[in-house]
């Protein structure tokens, strides 16, 4: 004769009526979206990078969206983006492979908000 177990979510773990406690691994993630509720510019990842990193961004509501990467000298080296985005969390690849190892700055403007973040090229 075959006993069905009772199980419980303890916060952490499933747990049997035999109080061992296994893993639980989910199958499917179900993502729910929600319009950011203010603007935000997340660091780069990898940071020190080579030659490729990446560039996470949030915007509340539907703006133009333009960011730009300038070198230590204030020189603009590359328009990454310039359209019209709508609410939400963007991410995007930049390729410094042409440029020379240093330090170099993104810049976001989303509206009338403008952030700018350091990041550092090694080769």
């Amino acid at each position: 004769m075959i006993t069905k177990t009772h199980q419980i979510w303890d916060g952490a773990n499933w747990v049997n009526d035999y109080r061992d406690s296994y893993c639980y691994t989910p199958t499917g993630i179900v993502k729910t979206e929600s319009a950011p509720d203010n603007f935000e510019l997340n660091n780069n990842y990898p940071n020190p990078f080579n030659p490729t990193t990446t560039i996470r961004f949030l915007i509340p509501q539907r703006s133009q969206v333009t960011i730009k990467v300038f070198d230590i000298l204030g020189n603009e080296v590359a328009a990454l983006l310039d359209e019209t985005k709508e609410s939400g969390s963007y991410s995007l690849e930049f390729n410094g492979k042409s440029l020379v190892c240093g330090i170099y700055i993104y810049r976001l403007a989303a509206g009338n908000v403008t952030e700018s973040r350091k990041m550092l090229l090694l080769k």
